[in-house]
């Protein structure tokens, strides 16, 4: 009788019971269209949804796991400063342990004396009242991420492209120290003492800005992530690491803007953990190309 107690239990748990596997989630913002007092920008949309492609062909992530804020989503996800900070919210309570996250932002960044913002959909920025009151604040952002219980987290940011002031998109929207260093996450390890890891990947370096590229309608920092995704920055393992991919990333980018604006672009990446983060594992490894010997004039043309 008790061994046929505990054969039954035995599949209580295995049946009923199953352990857990690892999910894999992310939150993808793309802003182009933002309100009159702030310049538009031009690739942002397409930039996360084609990152969204790529996660669900070659990352083996689930479409339904994936949330799109762009500037044609609707209701709870329209990517304002209120609907972005829910969302990120939520997920913090869903995700499990042996999950992934991955928070992606393409649009507007601001800093001043005050604090560092991203610039949602309903931002405005014409008093800094009314930035506080409308933009998402870093701060509140490193808050929810540091208490996510994801074993795997990246951040990226491209958010440092045209100025956001309206009439001077034309000029520079330099990153600055006080932006860089206001993403501040702090995670524990995990209570079974499994070793986190978080990445924030920037689009440029202190001092520089982000290039947005027409010919390939995208920014040049995301086509070039997209490219490493594909299998450009895959190692022999058929494997794409972060690390890896960044390295692609930044050398392609690099040699991008200086061949065709005389300037520097330099993604960067801040990592920390005692393990890899691994983004793709399995995915055959090309050859690299070199796809911008054939542009001339990659940004300003498309301002004429």
């Amino acid at each position: 009788m008790l061994t046929r107690k505990i054969c039954f239990f035995f599949f209580f748990l295995i049946f009923i019971c199953p352990v857990s596997s690892a999910e894999n989630y992310a939150l993808l913002v793309g802003i182009n269209n933002y309100p009159d007092d702030i310049s538009p920008l031009r690739y942002c949309v397409a930039d996360v949804l084609s990152f969204r492609d790529e996660l669900i062909n070659l990352a083996g992530f689930k479409r339904d796991k994936i949330l799109l804020m762009t500037d044609d989503t609707k209701g709870n996800m329209e990517p304002t400063h209120i609907n972005i900070i829910m969302q990120l919210g939520l997920l913090a309570k869903q995700i499990q342990p042996p999950d992934t996250f991955i928070f992606y932002f393409s649009g507007h960044g601001i800093a001043n004396e005050v604090g560092s913002f991203l610039l949602s959909s309903n931002s405005n920025i014409v008093t800094q009242d009314t930035l506080e009151m409308s933009a998402v604040p870093l701060d509140r952002v490193n808050k929810i991420l540091s208490s996510l219980k994801a074993q795997q987290l990246l951040v990226v940011i491209d958010a440092c492209r045209n100025n956001p002031e309206a009439n001077r998109g034309i000029e520079d929207n330099f990153l600055t120290d006080n932006f860089s260093k206001g993403f501040q996450i702090h995670r524990r390890n995990l209570d079974n003492h499994q070793p986190r890891v978080s990445a924030i990947f920037y689009a440029c370096n202190v001092g520089e800005r982000a290039y947005e590229w027409p010919d390939k309608g995208h920014g040049v920092f995301s086509y070039y992530l997209l490219q490493g995704l594909k299998g450009e920055a895959a190692n022999e393992k058929g494997e794409v690491t972060i690390t890896d991919l960044a390295d692609y990333t930044q050398n392609k980018v690099l040699n991008w803007a200086k061949t065709y604006r005389g300037k520097k672009q330099t993604p960067w990446l801040n990592l920390t953990g005692e393990t890899r983060l691994v983004l793709v594992d399995k995915i055959k490894p090309r050859l690299l190309s070199n796809d911008g010997s054939s542009v001339t004039d990659p940004e300003l043309e498309a301002w004429k």
